[in-house]
């Protein structure tokens, strides 16, 4: 069953999900990182990482801001070309790369 509605009013409508869609669903292949050392053209590499990133905007200085998966700021430094991550421990966080007024967020993976 899916159900839509509006968050706080309890008015809730049930679809059923029939066989065929769920059968769809559960085959779809998703990706959530690059291959190893492939430049993502916004932003950084590569994803998942181990002890560096590296950034896309050489020359260029960020503000880059680590985030934990609850949204707990856990690093905020000024970055040029690369960013030490070894101090993190394996797992999912959320990376924020500030330049002037611009701001890219994106998932990042520490194995």
């Amino acid at each position: 069953m899916i159900r839509q509605g509006e968050t706080g009013t309890g008015a809730y409508t049930e679809f059923p999900l029939h066989n065929e869609i769920w059968k769809r669903l559960m085959n779809l292949s998703c990706t959530n990182s690059l291959p190893e050392n492939q430049p993502d053209k916004n932003g950084f590499y590569p994803n998942p990482a181990q002890t560096e990133v590296f950034f896309n905007q050489q020359g260029t200085p960020l503000t880059v801001l680590i985030y934990d998966a609850l949204g707990r700021e856990i690093m905020k430094v000024k970055a040029v070309n690369k960013l030490n991550v070894s101090n993190l421990k394996p797992g999912t966080y959320f990376i924020q790369l500030n330049e002037n007024e611009k701001k890219l967020t994106k998932k990042l993976v520490i194995n």
